[in-house]
């Protein structure tokens, strides 16, 4: 990584202004400096302009989010897109539109949202539409056709909220932090599937080098989960709130982009 010695990796805060508070708390207590930002940022019935403004106070490097983009390239708004742009000065909205889709370092890294190609597609996941195996972790060959445009080795995505560190065959490195803001939700694309983290802890990854390649640490932190909760309760949005509180989607659909 350059001259990088340690880089956190951040991704799907949705508005969540006390999740994204305790992640940099935590980032900078740690001697952090440089933090890469995977997307998605303010979508969500909670702070969308407050975690605007602490994002643009920090040297952070970000990449757009497929929940960013529909705030200026979707029509007909749906309610949760059309509370958020209520919300936010025109200012927040100038700077989702310049954030890009991709960020790549000297070709040591690269990192987008979803996939390289798409921001609305999960890299790592595929889902089945089964129910009961909803989604399932794309084999080593899946994995490699998709990434073979990609030269960089190590390759860091977000959108699908679960954390994870996969190693494929030919040695690139696929990492996903996590969400900050938002551990459990359920969607009907490309079929009805649910993500479960099992808790309501923002997550986030740190990577250090070690002279020859890369430890990894997955953080997961306690924060003020039941006030973002009963905001979202107080905005109309059980869903969310019940996702809030306790990291799982129970069945009960809305869908997050609803």
């Amino acid at each position: 990584m350059n001259n990088l010695t340690k880089l956190a990796v951040i991704s799907d805060v949705h508005g969540n202004l006390l999740a994204l508070e305790s992640a940099l708390e935590d980032i900078y207590k740690k001697d952090i400096r440089t933090i890469i930002n995977l997307g998605d940022n303010i979508y969500g019935p909670l702070w969308p302009e407050e975690t605007a403004l602490l994002f643009r106070k920090h040297n952070i490097i970000h990449v757009l989010g497929n929940e960013d983009e529909i705030l200026f390239n979707q029509s007909p708004k749906n309610p949760t897109c059309q509370f958020v742009l209520n919300q936010i000065s025109n200012e927040t909205l100038t700077w989702i539109k310049s954030i890009p889709m991709i960020y790549r370092m000297a070709n040591n890294f690269v990192g987008f949202h979803g996939t390289a190609n798409s921001n609305h597609e999960y890299l790592v996941e595929k889902v089945t539409g089964i129910k009961g195996n909803e989604i399932m972790i794309k084999s080593d060959e899946e994995l490699k056709t998709e990434l073979e445009s990609i030269p960089e080795n190590l390759i860091l995505c977000g959108h699908s909220h679960e954390p994870n560190i996969i190693r494929l065959s030919n040695g690139k490195l696929i990492i996903n932090p996590g969400s900050v803001g938002l551990q459990a939700y359920d969607d009907d694309n490309p079929f009805f599937h649910r993500i479960q983290n099992y808790s309501p802890y923002a997550r986030y990854m740190i990577l250090e080098t070690n002279g020859t390649d890369f430890n990894y640490e997955l953080r997961i932190l306690n924060y003020d989960y039941e006030t973002a909760a009963n905001l979202a309760k107080k905005n109309q949005r059980d869903d969310w709130a019940d996702w809030l509180m306790t990291g799982r989607a129970k069945g009960r659909y809305y869908g997050r982009f609803k």
